[in-house]
C-alpha cells in the first residue's frame, strides 16, 4: 500500500510539451521551481497524488533488448543516483515524451516532474519520482465584488480532481526496472502512447499479480465461459468454491484446483481452453503453480458479485452453500419464479 502522510516535495520542474506531428513546440523551463507557498503545495499534492492512493505499484520498466535502453528508466535511475541531475534529466525525459507524441489526438499540455522523499511503500520509506501531464482545462466562473457591485467573468484552469496522466516511480528494484504506478484517464487510443510508448511498462509478475489475475480469469469463466451455461446461483457457488480454495491454500496448483473445484472432466477441458484464451487476450502468463497472496484474495473477494437480485427488492447473498441447498422453480398458478432455501439452523 502507498502512504503519503510523511511525503516531502524536494524538487519540482514544469515544462510544456506539444504534439510533434502538429509542429507544436517544447517550452523548457530554465530552472526548477524555487519556492512554493504551503497552501499552493497542499493543492498541488492533492492534484498529483490523490489518484494514486488506492493504486499499487504493479508495473516495471522494460525494453526488448536491454533495460538500460529504456529512456525514462535510464534518466530516473540517473536522478536517484545523483539528485543534482534532476533538471537536466527532466529535459531529456520531456524530449523523449515529445518524440512519441505523434498520435493526432494527443493534446499539448504542462509537463510536471517532481522528486519526493519519504513516500511509504509497504511500510518502507523510499525516494520517488513523479511524472505528470496536464492536457485538459476546465472553465470556471469568477464573481468579483467592488463597492457593493458584482461582476461576472471566467477563466480557464486545471480541475485538481482530474489528473490526466501520471506515474510514480519508486526507488525499489532498480535492477529489474523499478516499481511503477500509473494513472491515465485518456481514451484507449490516446492512452497507448503514455504507458506503452513513453514509459514502456510491463507487469511485475509477482505473487500479487498472479493471484489477482487468476481470480479475475476465474470470475470471468464463471460468468461467461462455463460450458453448461450455469444459472446465477451455480455461477456464484462455483466462484465461491474457487475463492475458498485460494483462502485455504497458500500454494496454488492448477491440477489440484481443477480436481477440487472444477471436478468434471468435460468442464476441465472447457476451463483449460478458456484459461488459455483469456491469458492470450490479456497478454499475460500465469504459472500453473504459485504462492497465493492472501491480502489480494481478500481484496478481490470484496469485488466479486455473490448476490442474486430479484425484481421485488429481495437480495439473496450466497457464500459457500452447496447447489442442492438452493432450488429454483416456477409457480404456474402465480406465474412467477421462486427460490427454495434449505438450512439446519437460523442465526
Amino acid at each position: 500500500m502507498l502512504d503519503f502522510t510523511e511525503l516531502k516535495l524536494e524538487n519540482l520542474v514544469i515544462h510544456k510539451v506539444g504534439n510533434r506531428m502538429r509542429n507544436e513546440k517544447l517550452i523548457i523551463a530554465d530552472s526548477v521551481q524555487d519556492s512554493i507557498d504551503n497552501d499552493t503545495k497542499d493543492v498541488l499534492l492533492k492534484y498529483l497524488l490523490s489518484p494514486f492512493r488506492k493504486k499499487e505499484p504493479i508495473y516495471k520498466f522494460t525494453h526488448e533488448t536491454n533495460i538500460k535502453l529504456n529512456e525514462v528508466y535510464a534518466y530516473t535511475k540517473e536522478i536517484f543516483d545523483d539528485p543534482d541531475k534532476f533538471h537536466g534529466c527532466s529535459v531529456n525525459i520531456l524530449k523523449h515524451l515529445y518524440s512519441v507524441s505523434t498520435h493526432p489526438q494527443i493534446k499539448s499540455g504542462e509537463f510536471y516532474m517532481v522528486y519526493f522523499k519519504d513516500c511509504i511503500v509497504d511500510k518502507q520509506k523510499v525516494d520517488t519520482i513523479g511524472i505528470f501531464k496536464t492536457e485538459n482545462k476546465d472553465i470556471y466562473l469568477k464573481v468579483n465584488e467592488r463597492y457593493n457591485e458584482f461582476t461576472l467573468g471566467y477563466e480557464k484552469g486545471i480541475n485538481i480532481n482530474k489528473l490526466d496522466k501520471g506515474c510514480l516511480i519508486f526507488n525499489i528494484g532498480s535492477s529489474i526496472g523499478f516499481q511503477v504506478s500509473v494513472v491515465d484517464n485518456s481514451n484507449a487510443k490516446e492512452a497507448q502512447y503514455w504507458k506503452d510508448e513513453f514509459l514502456k511498462l510491463d507487469y511485475i509478475q509477482n505473487s500479487d499479480f498472479k493471484t489477482n489475475h487468476f481470480i479475475s480469469m476465474f470470475n470471468e469463466y464463471c460468468n461467461n465461459g462455463h460450458v453448461n451455461n450455469l444459472e446465477k446461483k451455480e455461477k456464484i457457488i462455483m466462484r465461491n468454491k474457487g475463492l475458498q480454495y485460494l483462502m485455504e491454500n497458500d500454494h496454488f496448483d492448477i491440477e489440484d484446483f481443477k480436481t477440487e473445484v472444477i471436478k468434471k472432466q468435460d468442464e476441465v477441458e472447457g476451463f483449460d481452453n478458456f484459461r488459455k484464451n483469456y491469458y492470450e487476450e490479456e497478454r499475460i502468463s500465469i504459472d500453473d503453480s504459485f504462492i497465493v497472496t492472501q491480502n489480494t484474495v481478500q481484496k478481490m473477494r470484496k469485488k466479486v458479485d455473490n448476490k442474486i437480485n430479484l425484481d421485488d427488492g429481495v437480495e439473496i447473498r450466497i457464500s459457500n452453500a452447496e447447489p442442492e441447498l438452493i432450488e429454483k422453480g416456477y409457480d404456474e398458478r402465480k406465474q412467477m419464479w421462486f427460490y427454495k432455501l434449505f438450512y439446519k439452523n437460523e442465526e
